[in-house]
């Protein structure tokens, strides 16, 4: 499994922005949550070069994902021949 990274982005359009479709305008923060560096970015290109900077920070492997069922408090787990369904 290939290496993950997870991000928080907020993205608004500025109220003063041109016309959507002619002058797509975006401002916004990102976080990358492992690290805790963040960045505020003007331009779509600005975001991804942030996220492709810093999207092996802050984990030494990748971590696999689990894949068990969620047991919800109090119940039972499921049977195997359950889980398959």
């Amino acid at each position: 499994m290939g290496a993950s990274a997870t991000f928080v982005v907020r993205v608004w359009a500025p109220a003063a922005a041109g016309d959507a479709e002619t002058d797509p305008v975006i401002r916004g923060d990102v976080e990358h949550v492992a690290s805790g560096q963040a960045s505020a970015f003007a331009t779509e290109e600005h975001l991804l070069a942030f996220i492709r900077a810093t999207r092996g920070l802050g984990r030494a492997a990748p971590v696999e994902r689990d894949t068990r069922p969620v047991v919800a408090a109090g119940s039972a787990p499921l049977a195997p021949e359950e889980t398959e369904r």
